[in-house]
């Protein structure tokens, strides 16, 4: 299976940058793998461009946020849902738009898949734990705040892009910034050396982008669009499977999808917190009492390092 990179539409040093596809492909002329958001804006291009290979596989990395956006235009949408039938299959880090897509298009081209962690970038060897907690993002809700508050008794690290990139303006928060616009690389030497990454698998809408959701064709029939009385969509994040090669526990707020466990297991792989109550006594509970939950991310680790590869996702492709 040949490969095509175009990453124009991804952050500047996002995790798919890191990987290193072209180490497993081989020459074809009928299975390419189109990967990166910039094959999926140009999809057209890139149809006409091989329209001789009859496997044209691409990995949508941004679903749903095309939908949810009040700013999508038609031609961004409709490359999304892949209306012009340019790919044959498009893999999904939403499983609820794969069969939303599947369904009213009358056909199977979506399937959900896993965000693969870059193979050869795994640290295999455990760091010592210098820091109790981690979160890294943007503040574009409470509970991004809640992160921040909970933790500020414990050594912990708040990574961002700045604060010109927060939706939410909480000027209050910038004290709490430990590391701006850092390396993909440094952040996960951080991660390393963290007991718990925080997070949350959840889209925070504004009323315009639940209005823009209301104005898709059969958009209810969406289980994504489930809750939109809640202003949230799910979403699969990159940084669990950060976290869990990284060895550090994720600690991620349950909400009503729990997509994470499509991949991983409550108990067993992460841990849930209900509010911030009960995100303070976790946080306290895994900082003091670190030795009792090593198995966990042992276990998250294990399962992502023998499942959830770069080299798993393209040995998946080629042989699908």
């Amino acid at each position: 299976m040949r490969v095509v990179n175009d990453y124009r539409g991804h952050y500047s040093d996002s995790i798919e940058r890191h990987y290193r596809y072209d180490l497993y492909e081989t020459e074809s002329d009928t299975d390419i793998f189109l990967n990166g958001q910039g094959c999926i804006e140009n999809a057209n291009l890139y149809a006409e461009k091989f329209h001789s290979f009859t496997n044209r596989v691409t990995f949508n990395y941004e679903q749903p946020c095309a939908f949810q956006d009040a700013h999508s235009t038609a031609t961004v949408i409709n490359n999304s849902a892949d209306v012009m039938g340019n790919f044959h299959k498009i893999y999904t880090i939403c499983p609820y738009s794969a069969e939303w897509l599947n369904n009213i298009q009358g056909q199977k081209r979506f399937y959900p898949t896993w965000v693969p962690y870059p193979k050869e970038k795994i640290f295999e060897r455990k760091e010592d734990k210098c820091f109790d907690t981690l979160y890294w993002g943007g503040i574009h809700h409470q509970n991004h705040v809640d992160f921040l508050t909970a933790g500020d008794k414990f050594n912990s690290n708040f990574l961002t892009l700045g604060y010109d990139h927060w939706p939410l303006k909480r000027p209050e928060c910038k004290k709490y910034i430990t590391g701006q616009n850092l390396p993909r690389e440094s952040m996960w030497e951080t991660i390393r050396k963290t007991k718990i990454t925080l997070g949350t698998n959840l889209l925070y809408l504004t009323d315009d982008q639940v209005s823009a959701i209301k104005r898709l064709p059969s958009w209810s029939e969406n289980e994504c669009f489930s809750k939109l009385d809640l202003k949230v969509v799910p979403q699969m994040k990159t940084r669990p499977v950060e976290a869990a090669i990284n060895r550090s526990l994720i600690l991620i707020k349950k909400d009503p999808w729990n997509v994470i466990e499509k991949w991983y297991t409550p108990g067993e792989d992460f841990i849930y917190y209900e509010n911030k109550k009960d995100l303070q006594e976790k946080i306290r509970e895994i900082s003091t009492k670190w030795e009792n939950y090593e198995h966990i991310v042992e276990s998250a680790y294990n399962k992502t390092f023998e499942n959830y590869t770069t080299e798993h996702f393209f040995n998946m492709i080629r042989g699908g």
